[in-house]
């Protein structure tokens, strides 16, 4: 529970080479499901989609905006590239609200 309210967490991994849209269907099924079951959603992970690059993101934006989602992570999480850092790891929720703190940390 958090703040007293039933809470659904996924925790969630996109492999680079599983097909976005199947992914994100299959994810939306089990969002759906677990709407029966709460109003507080999360999802977290690494879902392989740029949140940098929204353009880049499609299938994970469209997830967002039909569940309300919010992406609490706002700072690059991948840094393959050093010229080219990425957001491909989140914290996607409905109720943002609930979180006093929110970010990552440098390893």
């Amino acid at each position: 529970m958090i703040n007293q309210t039933k809470s659904i967490i996924f925790v969630c991994y996109r492999a680079p080479r599983v097909d976005p849209g199947v992914y994100f269907n299959n994810l939306s099924l089990s969002l759906d499901r677990a709407l029966l079951e709460s109003d507080n959603i999360i999802v977290i992970g690494d879902l392989n989609q740029n949140m940098k690059q929204l353009t880049q993101s499609q299938e994970l934006v469209s997830l967002c905006d039909s569940f309300g989602l919010s992406n609490l992570i706002k700072t690059e999480t991948c840094y393959k590239n050093p010229n080219n850092k990425t957001i491909v790891d989140v914290i996607l929720s409905n109720n943002p609200g609930c979180f006093s703190t929110k970010g990552t940390l440098e390893l």
